[in-house]
């Protein structure tokens, strides 16, 4: 009837606009934000359930659990959906990088001001920080004149990519330095990746 269709759009309209949002990336952390909504929905939910019959609550609460076990399982045991260890790769700079090298972000260096290494805008310690999002106005022959640069005065380069898809989707970055400068080194953590390569300045 009409009740049982107007439940079935309360239950289902939240769910598909905030998976339209995700998919659309309108606002990277938008499942942060959505969970300000979560327990007037749940209220709906729960609204809706006790008002069905029984066998209709059973399929509606199979509707709402399945997905979600299967989101929690992802978010627990796929490397996909982790979130990035930014601690650890901000260690692995700190131990690694000396005066004169040059730490280059593709993506953010966000998590790494904020939390792990605050002042590393700011070249601690004779480290140059760079950041392609710098020369995010300028074409990409142009950024990669003044990336070189910038390896030819540094001793060593580690190239930080922290959700460098964000600023280059089609992943133009990673492939110039596979062809240009081979990482003689590649460190991983979840969702990190080091790669480092000498530059042009004598050790």
């Amino acid at each position: 009837g009409l009740g049982g269709r107007y439940f079935l759009l309360l239950a289902t309209l939240p769910v598909l606009l905030t998976f339209g949002t995700s998919l659309r990336n309108l606002k990277v952390f938008n499942p942060r934000y959505a969970s300000g909504a979560l327990p007037a929905y749940v209220v709906i939910l729960g609204e809706g359930l006790a008002g069905s019959s029984r066998r209709r609550s059973w399929i509606l609460g199979a509707a709402l659990v399945v997905p979600t076990v299967l989101s929690l399982g992802q978010l627990a045991f796929d490397p996909a959906y982790a979130k990035e260890d930014a601690r650890s790769a901000s260690r692995y700079l700190k131990e690694h990088a000396q005066p004169g090298d040059l730490i280059f972000v593709i993506g953010t260096d966000e998590p790494l001001e904020r939390y792990y290494w605050r002042g590393i805008r700011a070249h601690p310690d004779g480290i140059t920080k760079g950041d392609v999002g710098y020369w995010w106005d300028k074409p990409e022959t142009e950024q990669k004149v003044l990336f070189e640069d910038l390896v030819r005065a540094h001793r060593r380069v580690y190239v930080l990519l922290l959700r460098d898809h964000y600023v280059d989707p089609a992943g133009h970055w990673r492939s110039y330095l596979e062809q240009v400068h081979p990482p003689q080194s590649r460190v991983s953590f979840p969702g990190v990746d080091i790669w480092s390569f000498d530059g042009g300045a004598p050790r």
